[in-house]
């Protein structure tokens, strides 16, 4: 549970039974021994206290639209670059001529270009 615990001296900045006061107040988690203790050393003493409930857990709400991957469908030029061309050729737009991911990163530009393209000055194969 969480509480906040306002000092009987306003603005007050400093520890108190460990726990770390800025302008008057602090927020602490009884889930930590330390803070139950001072917990009760707050109540005997006649700090305000304010029950603020348990703190429930950041969840990132997933986008209900995620945005679509690129998928390449127009050849590279011979002249784009080789992450152009690992990323065509890994693609399903590379149809027969697709390469797993470590084929295409192991090949040169130059050589993906012509497995697509065909020898240099040829027609496409």
């Amino acid at each position: 549970m969480r509480y906040k615990i306002t000092a009987p001296v306003a603005g007050y900045t400093g520890l108190v039974a460990g726990v770390a006061f800025a302008d008057g107040s602090a927020t602490i988690d009884t889930a930590e021994e330390k803070h139950r203790r001072a917990l009760a050393y707050f109540e005997r003493k006649r700090y305000g206290i304010e029950q603020l409930g348990i703190e429930e857990p950041d969840i990132e709400e997933p986008d209900a639209d995620p945005p679509a991957e690129e998928k390449p469908t127009e050849v590279p030029t011979r002249g784009s670059s080789k992450a152009d061309w690992v990323t065509y050729v890994t693609s399903e737009a590379a149809g027969e001529k697709r390469l797993a991911q470590a084929d295409a990163d192991a090949k040169t530009r130059d050589q993906l270009a012509e497995l697509v393209l065909g020898p240099k000055g040829g027609e496409p194969a």
